[in-house]
């Protein structure tokens, strides 16, 4: 159940970021990352899923939140970095968030949202994220994104044969 609620989730994530904020590219599960929404090369943002409080509380022990909070780090980061978790755990997540993740925002999904409605998702920003860097992608970056963005459209067009 939870590995599909996890997709769902990802699924309207991308419909959201594509079709309601206007992202030009929208590419799922690159580099540990659920989803990545590119405006241009200096403007993207990281939307990691959660389905329950236990599923937060074991995101702290991967390394990319050390870089998040070092300003001098090297490593790929997006501009700002969210968590999207169901509308009823946004309560219980937010003070875990803002103790372990001060530059995180929060994004809520409400499930009962979409009924009738292809690819929009009801997804709000709850809390806002911190800029995590200002730098834009180097070229490399960019086509490792659009690289991973043609893999998801074959992904897709075979598991329809």
């Amino acid at each position: 159940m939870a590995v599909r609620l996890h997709t769902q989730m990802m699924t309207e994530c991308c419909a959201y970021l594509r079709y309601k904020r206007q992202y030009n590219i929208v590419v799922d599960e690159y580099k540990n990352c659920d989803v990545i929404g590119l405006n241009d090369t200096s403007d993207f943002i990281e939307v990691e899923i959660k389905t329950s409080v236990a599923d937060l509380k074991n995101d702290k022990k991967k390394p990319k939140h050390t870089w998040y909070g070092d300003d001098k780090s090297r490593k790929f980061k997006p501009n700002k970095f969210f968590f999207l978790v169901p509308e009823e755990l946004f309560e219980k997540v937010k003070p875990y968030v803002e103790e372990n993740f001060p530059y995180a925002g929060i994004m809520i999904w409400n499930q009962g949202g979409t009924k009738g409605r292809k690819f929009v998702a009801d997804i709000k920003v709850k809390k806002h994220a911190k800029m995590l860097k200002s730098k834009k992608l180097t070229d490399k970056q960019f086509k490792d994104l659009i690289k991973r963005l043609v893999s998801s459209m074959i992904i897709s067009k075979l598991k329809l044969l």
